[in-house]
C-alpha cells in the first residue's frame, strides 16, 4: 500500500498532533526524513532568521535532505504551528532538487511531498557522474536557458558552455554533469541524447 493509499484510507494519519513547539515540529521532520530511508541526522542549527535547519542523508550518504522550519506567524492559527521548507541532493550526481512550490508548506504537504522528491531523487539515473533532462527554457537571444532533470531540479546551461556544434532548444533532451557555482548549479560536458 503506497503512503497516498494510507492517507487515502486513514485521514490524517501523516497530520501531526500538532507541531506546536519547535522540538515537536523537528521530531516530525525526523520521522518524514526516517520513512524515507534517510535515517542519519547529519546536523543542525538555527539560522540568523529564526528558521531550524535539519540535514538528514541515508546510511551510504548518497542522498541527502534539509529540511528549513519556520514559525507560521500569519495569525492564522490560535496555537503556535510551524511550516517546512526543503531541498534534496543527489550526492553522486551533485543534483540539488528543491521544493516543488517553492514555499512553505504544513506538515502534510511537507510530508508527502519531501517523499516524492526523495523518492525522484533516488530513481534518478546516474552514469559516471552524468545525468540527463529536459531543456524546458531556452533564450536563443542570450545564449541561456535552463534544464529540468526532475521537478524542482533546474539546471542552468549557457550557449558559451556548449560544443561549437551543439545549437538546443526548447525540449531537447541533454546528457550533462552538474557543477556547483555561487549562482547555483549549471551543466558543463554538455551532450545531446541519442535518440532511440
Amino acid at each position: 500500500m503506497t503512503l497516498t493509499e494510507l492517507e487515502q484510507q486513514f485521514p490524517g494519519l501523516f497530520e501531526p498532533a500538532g507541531c506546536q513547539s519547535p522540538s515537536e515540529a523537528e521530531r516530525y521532520a525526523d520521522q518524514v526524513a526516517s520513512r524515507a530511508g534517510l535515517t542519519v541526522r547529519a546536523g543542525s542549527w538555527m539560522g540568523d532568521n529564526g528558521a531550524r535547519h535539519v540535514e538528514y542523508c541515508n546510511p551510504s550518504a548518497t542522498l541527502k535532505l534539509r529540511v528549513d522550519i519556520f514559525a507560521d506567524n500569519t495569525g492564522r492559527n490560535r496555537t503556535p504551528s510551524w511550516l517546512f521548507t526543503f531541498s534534496g541532493e543527489r550526492v553522486d550526481a551533485q543534483l540539488t532538487a528543491n521544493s516543488p512550490h517553492a514555499v512553505r508548506v504544513k506538515p502534510s504537504s511537507f510530508q508527502r511531498e519531501a517523499s516524492e522528491l526523495i523518492a525522484n531523487l533516488r530513481s534518478l539515473k546516474v552514469e559516471e557522474g552524468r545525468v540527463t533532462g529536459r531543456v524546458t527554457k531556452w533564450n536563443a537571444a542570450k545564449g541561456i536557458g535552463f534544464i529540468e532533470c526532475l521537478p524542482g531540479a533546474l539546471v542552468s546551461v549557457e550557449a558559451s558552455q556548449l560544443p561549437d556544434d551543439l545549437k538546443i532548444g526548447i525540449n531537447d533532451r541533454l546528457s550533462f554533469k552538474v557543477k556547483k557555482s555561487a549562482s547555483g548549479q549549471k551543466a558543463v560536458n554538455v551532450r545531446r541524447c541519442s535518440h532511440h
